[in-house]
């Protein structure tokens, strides 16, 4: 496994931020994970309309589970 790369972002985070963060490309997180009922328990959407942000802890906590539920 390589180096984790520091993320510089403020608290929150967007799908595209996500996606990097999970090592993903933002085409499959949208199609795969972020509609998905094991992402969307354990990573509530932060904001209400149509801007999905994401608590960067929530995130990386979602990362260490071993079953995404996809």
């Amino acid at each position: 496994m390589g180096k984790a790369i520091p993320y510089k972002g403020g608290a929150t985070v967007t799908p595209g931020e996500a996606a990097g963060l999970l090592g993903k490309t933002y085409d499959w997180f949208h199609i795969n994970l972020q509609y998905s009922k094991k992402f969307m328990k354990e990573v509530p959407n932060k904001t209400s309309g149509r801007r999905a942000t994401y608590l960067y802890t929530d995130l990386m906590r979602f990362q260490r589970l071993s079953d995404w539920g996809i």
